[in-house]
Protein backbone atom coordinates (compact mmCIF):
# COMPACT_ATOMS: atom_id res chain seq x y z
CA UNK A 1 0.00 0.00 0.00
CA UNK A 2 1.34 3.39 -1.32
CA UNK A 3 1.04 6.13 1.42
CA UNK A 4 3.43 8.96 2.79
CA UNK A 5 3.54 9.58 6.26
CA UNK A 6 1.33 12.93 7.48
CA UNK A 7 3.67 14.89 9.61
CA UNK A 8 3.32 18.72 10.68
CA UNK A 9 4.76 21.15 8.43
CA UNK A 10 6.75 22.94 11.69
CA UNK A 11 8.33 19.43 11.50
CA UNK A 12 8.64 19.01 7.71
CA UNK A 13 10.03 22.47 7.57
CA UNK A 14 12.68 21.54 9.80
CA UNK A 15 13.41 18.19 8.13
CA UNK A 16 14.07 20.00 5.16
CA UNK A 17 16.95 21.95 6.23
CA UNK A 18 18.99 18.74 5.90
CA UNK A 19 18.09 16.13 2.96
CA UNK A 20 19.85 13.52 4.62
CA UNK A 21 17.83 12.96 7.87
CA UNK A 22 14.21 14.09 5.43
CA UNK A 23 15.61 10.99 3.17
CA UNK A 24 16.10 8.56 6.13
CA UNK A 25 12.27 9.61 7.54
CA UNK A 26 11.07 8.36 4.18
CA UNK A 27 12.91 5.21 4.09
CA UNK A 28 12.53 4.53 7.19
CA UNK A 29 8.43 4.70 7.09
CA UNK A 30 8.75 2.68 4.11
CA UNK A 31 10.62 0.39 5.16
CA UNK A 32 7.90 -0.62 7.75
CA UNK A 33 4.92 0.62 6.67
CA UNK A 34 3.32 -2.91 5.56
CA UNK A 35 3.77 -3.88 9.19
CA UNK A 36 0.96 -1.51 10.67
CA UNK A 37 -1.40 -2.17 8.08
CA UNK A 38 -1.61 -5.79 9.40
CA UNK A 39 -3.44 -7.60 11.96
CA UNK A 40 -1.31 -8.24 14.81
CA UNK A 41 -1.05 -12.09 15.29
CA UNK A 42 -0.94 -11.85 19.38
CA UNK A 43 -3.95 -9.37 19.19
CA UNK A 44 -6.74 -10.84 18.52
CA UNK A 45 -9.03 -7.76 19.66
CA UNK A 46 -6.62 -5.25 18.02
CA UNK A 47 -6.56 -1.92 19.53
CA UNK A 48 -5.47 0.26 16.18
CA UNK A 49 -1.84 1.17 16.65
CA UNK A 50 -1.14 1.34 12.67
CA UNK A 51 -0.47 4.53 10.60
CA UNK A 52 -2.88 6.58 12.05
CA UNK A 53 -1.77 6.16 15.52
CA UNK A 54 1.68 6.75 14.45
CA UNK A 55 0.13 10.31 12.93
CA UNK A 56 -1.76 11.13 16.25
CA UNK A 57 1.26 10.39 18.32
CA UNK A 58 3.26 12.87 16.04
CA UNK A 59 0.20 15.28 15.84
CA UNK A 60 0.80 15.46 19.85
CA UNK A 61 4.54 15.67 19.91
CA UNK A 62 4.28 18.50 17.13
CA UNK A 63 1.39 20.27 20.47
CA UNK A 64 3.83 19.71 22.86
CA UNK A 65 7.60 21.22 21.16
CA UNK A 66 6.79 24.89 21.58
CA UNK A 67 8.15 27.07 18.68
CA UNK A 68 11.41 28.07 20.38
CA UNK A 69 12.40 24.72 21.77
CA UNK A 70 12.00 23.30 17.74
CA UNK A 71 13.78 26.30 16.81
CA UNK A 72 16.93 24.95 18.68
CA UNK A 73 16.42 21.05 17.63
CA UNK A 74 18.40 20.20 14.68
CA UNK A 75 16.95 18.13 11.58
CA UNK A 76 18.85 15.19 12.82
CA UNK A 77 16.97 15.37 16.39
CA UNK A 78 13.42 15.87 14.89
CA UNK A 79 14.37 12.87 12.55
CA UNK A 80 15.19 10.92 15.45
CA UNK A 81 12.14 11.69 17.19
CA UNK A 82 9.88 11.23 14.17
CA UNK A 83 11.67 7.85 13.97
CA UNK A 84 11.24 6.45 17.31
CA UNK A 85 7.31 7.16 17.10
CA UNK A 86 7.35 5.36 14.13
CA UNK A 87 8.84 2.44 15.78
CA UNK A 88 7.46 2.82 19.40
CA UNK A 89 4.74 -0.12 18.74
CA UNK A 90 6.54 -2.11 15.96
CA UNK A 91 7.02 -4.85 18.84
CA UNK A 92 3.26 -5.29 18.75
CA UNK A 93 3.54 -6.65 15.46
CA UNK A 94 6.14 -9.69 15.69
CA UNK A 95 4.61 -13.14 14.31
CA UNK A 96 5.06 -16.78 15.61
CA UNK A 97 8.68 -17.13 14.04
CA UNK A 98 9.82 -14.15 15.63
CA UNK A 99 8.31 -14.67 19.16
CA UNK A 100 10.02 -18.25 19.14
CA UNK A 101 13.56 -16.91 18.56
CA UNK A 102 12.91 -14.14 21.36
CA UNK A 103 11.32 -16.65 24.11
CA UNK A 104 13.54 -20.19 22.91
CA UNK A 105 15.76 -19.07 20.30
CA UNK A 106 19.02 -17.40 19.70
CA UNK A 107 18.13 -13.58 20.58
CA UNK A 108 16.01 -15.37 23.91
CA UNK A 109 19.63 -14.45 26.14
CA UNK A 110 19.59 -11.31 24.87
CA UNK A 111 19.60 -8.03 27.35
CA UNK A 112 20.82 -4.28 27.18
CA UNK A 113 22.99 -3.19 30.14
CA UNK A 114 21.92 -1.28 32.46
CA UNK A 115 18.55 -1.13 31.18
CA UNK A 116 17.05 -5.27 31.44
CA UNK A 117 17.52 -7.46 34.72
CA UNK A 118 16.63 -10.32 33.23
CA UNK A 119 17.19 -11.79 29.54
CA UNK A 120 14.00 -12.25 27.33
CA UNK A 121 14.44 -15.91 28.58
CA UNK A 122 14.40 -15.23 32.14
CA UNK A 123 11.42 -12.52 31.57
CA UNK A 124 9.32 -15.28 29.98
CA UNK A 125 9.94 -17.51 32.72
CA UNK A 126 9.12 -15.11 35.47
CA UNK A 127 6.17 -13.96 33.52
CA UNK A 128 5.04 -17.52 33.59
CA UNK A 129 4.99 -17.89 36.87
CA UNK A 130 2.84 -14.96 37.71
CA UNK A 131 0.70 -16.04 35.17
CA UNK A 132 0.36 -19.53 36.93
CA UNK A 133 -0.56 -18.18 40.27
CA UNK A 134 -3.13 -15.78 39.11
CA UNK A 135 -6.64 -16.22 41.25
CA UNK A 136 -9.18 -15.91 38.71
CA UNK A 137 -10.44 -12.40 39.23
CA UNK A 138 -7.14 -11.65 38.21
CA UNK A 139 -7.27 -13.60 35.05
CA UNK A 140 -10.36 -11.68 34.12
CA UNK A 141 -9.18 -8.42 34.52
CA UNK A 142 -6.26 -9.21 32.65
CA UNK A 143 -7.31 -11.41 29.79
CA UNK A 144 -10.65 -10.58 30.38
CA UNK A 145 -11.80 -14.27 30.97
CA UNK A 146 -10.52 -16.97 33.39
CA UNK A 147 -10.06 -20.43 31.07
CA UNK A 148 -6.61 -19.63 30.16
CA UNK A 149 -4.50 -22.87 29.43
CA UNK A 150 -1.45 -22.01 31.54
CA UNK A 151 0.36 -25.61 31.39
CA UNK A 152 3.68 -26.32 29.97
CA UNK A 153 3.46 -22.49 28.30
CA UNK A 154 7.03 -22.11 29.60
CA UNK A 155 8.56 -24.71 27.59
CA UNK A 156 8.69 -24.32 23.80
CA UNK A 157 4.99 -25.53 22.39
CA UNK A 158 2.05 -24.87 20.01
CA UNK A 159 0.99 -21.36 19.76
CA UNK A 160 -2.92 -21.95 20.02
CA UNK A 161 -5.95 -19.39 19.64
CA UNK A 162 -6.61 -20.83 23.37
CA UNK A 163 -3.72 -19.62 24.50
CA UNK A 164 -2.59 -16.55 22.14
CA UNK A 165 -3.51 -14.41 24.81
CA UNK A 166 -0.95 -14.97 27.84
CA UNK A 167 1.56 -14.87 24.71
CA UNK A 168 0.51 -10.96 23.62
CA UNK A 169 0.29 -9.39 27.30
CA UNK A 170 3.46 -10.58 27.69
CA UNK A 171 4.43 -8.72 24.38
CA UNK A 172 2.41 -5.80 25.35
CA UNK A 173 4.05 -5.79 28.65
CA UNK A 174 7.71 -5.59 26.90
CA UNK A 175 7.09 -3.96 23.61
CA UNK A 176 9.19 -0.58 24.76
CA UNK A 177 12.28 -2.98 25.10
CA UNK A 178 11.06 -4.61 22.14
CA UNK A 179 11.01 -1.40 20.29
CA UNK A 180 14.90 -0.65 21.16
CA UNK A 181 15.92 -3.64 20.24
CA UNK A 182 14.18 -4.08 17.02
CA UNK A 183 15.62 -0.43 16.01
CA UNK A 184 18.97 -2.01 16.97
CA UNK A 185 19.26 -5.28 15.77
CA UNK A 186 16.51 -5.96 13.26
CA UNK A 187 12.87 -7.21 13.46
CA UNK A 188 13.01 -10.85 14.71
CA UNK A 189 11.35 -13.67 12.18
CA UNK A 190 12.68 -16.20 10.12
CA UNK A 191 15.07 -13.61 8.87
CA UNK A 192 15.95 -10.85 10.93
CA UNK A 193 14.85 -7.16 9.12
CA UNK A 194 16.94 -4.34 9.16
CA UNK A 195 14.38 -1.96 10.04
CA UNK A 196 16.81 0.96 9.04
CA UNK A 197 17.97 -0.40 6.09
CA UNK A 198 19.34 2.10 2.69
CA UNK A 199 19.96 4.78 5.81
CA UNK A 200 23.00 6.78 6.59
CA UNK A 201 22.11 5.99 10.28
CA UNK A 202 25.12 4.78 12.42
CA UNK A 203 25.24 2.45 15.71
CA UNK A 204 24.96 5.16 18.31
CA UNK A 205 22.31 7.11 16.91
CA UNK A 206 20.16 3.54 16.36
CA UNK A 207 20.36 2.93 20.02
CA UNK A 208 19.34 6.97 20.38
CA UNK A 209 16.24 6.48 18.45
CA UNK A 210 15.64 2.94 20.17
CA UNK A 211 16.06 4.51 23.31
CA UNK A 212 13.36 7.40 22.55
CA UNK A 213 11.33 5.08 21.25
CA UNK A 214 11.47 2.54 24.80
CA UNK A 215 11.41 5.88 26.90
CA UNK A 216 7.39 5.47 26.55
CA UNK A 217 7.42 2.69 28.76
CA UNK A 218 10.30 3.55 31.45
CA UNK A 219 11.10 5.86 34.13
CA UNK A 220 12.60 9.12 32.93
CA UNK A 221 15.39 8.95 35.14
CA UNK A 222 16.23 5.50 33.87
CA UNK A 223 16.46 6.99 30.34
CA UNK A 224 18.72 9.74 31.99
CA UNK A 225 20.86 7.40 33.19
CA UNK A 226 21.36 5.41 30.85
CA UNK A 227 22.28 8.72 28.54
CA UNK A 228 24.52 9.59 31.06
CA UNK A 229 26.42 6.01 30.71
CA UNK A 230 26.24 6.17 27.00
CA UNK A 231 26.80 9.49 25.65
CA UNK A 232 26.88 12.38 28.00
CA UNK A 233 28.40 13.02 31.28
CA UNK A 234 24.98 16.03 31.72
CA UNK A 235 22.81 15.45 28.71
CA UNK A 236 21.46 18.56 27.67
CA UNK A 237 17.92 19.85 28.75
CA UNK A 238 16.84 20.48 25.13
CA UNK A 239 18.15 16.55 24.02
CA UNK A 240 16.08 15.32 27.15
CA UNK A 241 12.71 17.25 26.06
CA UNK A 242 12.79 14.66 23.40
CA UNK A 243 12.67 12.27 25.33
CA UNK A 244 9.77 13.86 27.91
CA UNK A 245 7.90 14.63 24.42
CA UNK A 246 7.25 10.83 23.34
CA UNK A 247 6.76 9.60 26.61
CA UNK A 248 3.85 12.30 27.03
CA UNK A 249 2.66 12.15 23.28
CA UNK A 250 1.91 8.50 23.92
CA UNK A 251 1.15 8.59 27.75
CA UNK A 252 2.66 6.24 30.51
CA UNK A 253 2.53 1.65 31.02
CA UNK A 254 1.48 -0.29 33.64
CA UNK A 255 4.27 -2.21 35.29
CA UNK A 256 5.89 -5.51 34.31
CA UNK A 257 4.25 -7.42 37.29
CA UNK A 258 0.63 -9.07 37.27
Amino acid sequence: MDRILKISLRFKEKLSEDIKWQANVNQVFMNVKDYFYCSPRFFPEYTHHGVLHIEKTLELCDKLIPDKCLEDMTSREVGCLIIAVIMHDIGMFIEEDGLKKLLWGDISERRTESLDNCTWKEAWRKYCLAVSRCSDKKLQRIFGKTDIPRENIKEEGKITSENILIYGEFLRRNHARLAHEIVKYGFPGKEDVDVLRNTEIDDRIRDIIGLIARSHGMKLRDVRRYSERHYSPSPTVKNMDILSNVRSAHGGLSGCGI
